[in-house]
């Protein structure tokens, strides 16, 4: 492992040598070039055109040769020797004001990175690796005592077309704060007709309350074959939804910035300094799925290998006094301060997977339909965090649209506020790069 993590640290050194060399390239070297190019005869932005091509195709060599090494260590469990880039520099506007767009340039004022690699490998590398092998769906619907809302999921899904592969149904129920079962929901499950596989009812010995629940009701090895999919009891599914979670597992299966997958429509802005609201405000119409820093959980799949050393990482974590999961400047992290002042920030165990993602640096896969659709309703039941009467957040897609599983080779992905890491941020008042490289 000692021999692997030092030939990845001598790659990404030499690469950043060359880049350098590149860049700095003296006026002397120039003058070279012109004499050298005058008695070849070849023109002088010909010869520094086939330079710049010889040092991309160098470049895309270490590239891929990163690729492998990563996938090698990853694929066996191996710790990653990770780049540290300089800290962020903070950028706040004059008089302390908020960040803003203007004259179609951003002010940044958070301390986000920009890129998550060195060199960060386009999606359509993915298309010439072989693709995941699953061998059966496994849905994971938690419940405790809501019997009405849990009938309308399960109707649901027995609706929706797994496209051959077999779905096994996994219900666990969670007893209420008295230690009890409530005997309807059992009723429910027993009565379903399940015809896309097995099924089967796990009924908790005492409370686990809702972080139990999630986190332990699977526990798959790291090459687990099941394609996990987790429901709580107050959602409802398109019949396209599995569709989707399959097809897109497959086409991010190699792509080790992917953690995890939600069918929902995402739109909580984690990040909002400039108060634009709902992602729908910002995400193009046009876009049929992006990467996001934020997880979601109506709905939520995680990659076999991710979800197992997720829970590792938990189970030790968890254990170690006042430590926080939270993540500065995010609103999630706001949420469980306020739960964990009322003493109730168990109920929110997405903040430990949120903080699991940002320190691995990964990203949350979503679909976004047109027309305002979504792949799996939320019916917003009252409990822990609503009240009032139960409304659909967005209407399921009833139609198949195969454009939401063809992705682009650089898919859109989003930061915290919201918007494409891969767009250049301009500062205010500073000179195009290209000037300050002439200079």
């Amino acid at each position: 492992m000692n021999r692997v993590a030092t030939a990845v640290t001598s790659v990404l050194t030499l690469a950043s040598m060359l880049f350098l060399g590149f860049m700095i390239f003296s006026r002397s070297e120039q003058r070279r070039m012109l004499v050298s190019s005058y008695q070849s005869g070849m023109e002088p932005g010909a010869q520094l055109e086939s330079s710049v091509k010889e040092l991309k195709k160098l470049l895309a060599d270490i590239d891929a040769r990163v690729g492998r090494i990563e996938q090698h260590l990853f694929s066996s469990g191996g710790s990653r020797t990770e780049v540290k880039s300089p800290a962020p520099v903070e950028l706040v506007p004059p008089s302390g004001s908020a960040p803003s767009r203007h004259g179609g340039e951003v002010i940044i004022s958070r301390k986000e990175p920009t890129s998550l690699s060195l060199f960060p490998r386009k999606n359509a590398s993915a298309e010439a690796l072989p693709k995941a092998a699953f061998e059966s769906f496994r849905l994971v619907v938690l419940t405790c005592e809501r019997a009405r809302s849990l009938g309308r999921l399960l109707r649901s899904l027995v609706g929706a077309a797994y496209d051959g592969l077999p779905a096994n149904l996994h219900v666990h129920q969670d007893r209420n704060s008295k230690g009890e079962l409530d005997p309807e929901v059992k009723k429910v499950v027993d009565e379903l007709a399940w015809p896309h596989g097995s099924k089967e009812l796990h009924q908790w010995p005492k409370q686990v309350g809702i972080m139990g629940n999630w986190i332990d009701s699977w526990q798959p090895s790291q090459d687990s074959k099941e394609l996990a999919i987790f429901l709580e009891d107050d959602l409802e599914v398109s019949r396209f939804f599995a569709r989707w979670f399959l097809a897109a597992h497959k086409h991010f299966a190699h792509d080790e910035s992917v953690s995890c997958f939600s069918a929902m429509r995402a739109q909580l802005r984690a990040a909002d300094q400039r108060g634009e609201g709902l992602m729908e405000n910002t995400v193009p119409e046009t876009v049929r799925g992006f990467k996001y820093r934020l997880m979601g959980t109506w709905s939520f799949s995680p990659k076999a290998q991710h979800w197992f050393f997720f829970r590792q990482w938990f189970h030790k974590v968890s254990k170690i006094s006042n430590f926080k999961p939270t993540v500065e400047g995010i609103i999630p992290s706001t949420w469980y301060e306020e739960f964990l002042r009322k003493g109730t920030q168990s109920s929110m165990w997405e903040m430990w997977y949120i903080r699991f993602m940002d320190q691995k640096q990964k990203f949350c896969v979503y679909p976004w339909v047109k027309y305002r659709r979504t792949l799996v309703a939320n019916w917003r039941e009252p409990g822990l965090h609503y009240s009032g009467p139960a409304t659909m957040d967005y209407p399921v897609l009833t139609e198949w649209d195969p454009s939401l599983v063809q992705w682009p080779a650089d898919v859109l992905t989003l930061g915290w506020d919201g918007h494409d890491m891969n767009e250049p941020r301009k500062i205010r008042g500073a000179p195009p790069l290209l000037e300050v490289i002439r200079k």
